[in-house]
């Protein structure tokens, strides 16, 4: 495996102003981790992006990041994780939208 692919799940606990929370799953090559997630706020937006290091000895598979909290102002919010591999290019992106699906 020489790619990543980030699989991304936001949740809150009520519709209230207050935290929002990315939980995020990884999928690593060998040798691979990951650097702690910085965040960057844009207007309804928010971006998490996660650096890869090097880590002798661990195995290729899935990394599971700790929750990120992020604040939430109640208003629709689009979240983007990223994950760099380093390179500039061709990033591994998961986007997805606190606002629920209209059941209609």
């Amino acid at each position: 495996m020489d790619s990543n692919k980030p699989y991304c799940y936001l949740y809150k606990d009520s519709p209230d102003e207050g935290d929002l929370y990315v939980s995020t799953v990884v999928e690593l090559p060998a040798n691979k981790d990951l650097n702690a997630a910085t965040q960057i706020v844009q207007t309804g937006k928010t971006i998490v992006t996660y650096t890869l290091k090097i880590s002798l000895g661990l195995p290729a598979g899935i990394r599971t990041p700790a929750d990120e909290n992020i604040a939430w102002d109640g208003t629709e919010r689009i979240v983007e994780v990223v994950v760099d591999s380093g390179s500039g290019t061709r990033n591994k992106k998961t986007e997805i939208n606190t606002k629920s699906a209209d059941p209609s």
